[in-house]
């Protein structure tokens, strides 16, 4: 195998900040959990056994090892400094945005769906305790099919250990990847910017009004105007279809009651840009 042979994942629908973006978490979960359940589970097992035809097992292995613990590292010193260096208020206010976004309905879409598929299926209650079994009397087998089943179990532990990343830690490093951009621009804002977290730019996409959320904007307290908005994007990430028309087109800010003092006004094409991290998948 030379990685030809995985499937393209499904893609998402974007939200159209109306009442039936909650019926788009929904679906977006149910194609998150597919992803999750079967799109990564053959990714995961082509990866495996390229990295056994290439003679590199070991070594991928060592260095998801690496990778997880570098990434751990990261989100612990992310995690210290938003909690240390913002203020109670802030962290209130940005969980209370983090509740009401759509991506929530995707996340109980998953538990869900999680809590209805435990092992023997969705027919099986899960309230319902099992019913112990007497043993059955077995024969002995031989050494050589008993040998067979371990090299088996080891072979299914290691494709374990290296399967794709899942949506949880794809969603944590793009917490991470979140917080170490915001750290990194509030180091750069001059004494008349501030930085905006999660501003909303409405945009005009096929004729019809929608919006978009980027991760953070600056703002300019003389000029009174938007002089860059930024999506942070761990990788080689692109733009969303909205955040292209954002770029391309301009959009519409139509002010927030986080940000009282920033006024409503047009944003010109060419304001978004991306800030990138090259985070490994926790």
């Amino acid at each position: 195998m030379d990685g030809a042979e995985k499937l393209d994942r499904v893609q998402t629908v974007e939200y159209k900040g109306d009442a039936l973006d909650i019926l788009r978490g929904a679906e977006n979960g149910l194609r998150k959990a597919f992803n999750s359940a079967v799109i990564d589970s053959w990714n995961s097992g082509v990866d495996f056994f390229s990295s056994l035809g290439k003679g590199t097992l070991a070594k991928d292995l060592k260095a998801e090892t690496n990778q997880i613990v570098t990434s751990i590292k990261d989100e612990a010193v992310a995690s210290y400094k938003y909690h240390t260096t913002t203020s109670i208020g802030q962290q209130a206010s940005d969980f209370a945005d983090y509740l009401a976004q759509p991506e929530r309905v995707e996340d109980l879409t998953q538990f869900w769906l999680g809590s209805r598929t435990p092992i023997g299926g969705f027919n099986k209650n899960p309230l319902k305790a099992p019913t112990a079994e007497l043993p059955k009397k077995t024969t002995n087998k031989p050494v050589i099919e008993a040998n067979g089943a371990n090299a088996s179990a080891a072979r299914s532990n290691t494709a374990t250990r290296t399967q794709s990343p899942s949506i949880q830690q794809k969603q944590a490093t793009s917490r991470t990847s979140e917080s170490i951009v915001k750290d990194r621009l509030n180091s750069q804002l001059a004494s008349d910017e501030m930085l905006i977290v999660k501003p909303r730019f409405y945009i005009q996409k096929n004729g019809v009004e929608t919006y978009t959320v980027p991760d953070f904007a600056i703002y300019n307290t003389s000029t009174k105007s938007f002089t860059r908005i930024i999506d942070a994007k761990n990788g080689n990430g692109g733009f969303t279809t909205n955040q292209s028309i954002l770029s391309t087109e301009g959009g519409t800010f139509r002010g927030s009651s986080r940000y009282r003092d920033v006024p409503a006004q047009s944003v010109a094409p060419g304001k978004l840009v991306k800030e990138t991290t090259s985070l490994p998948y926790q």
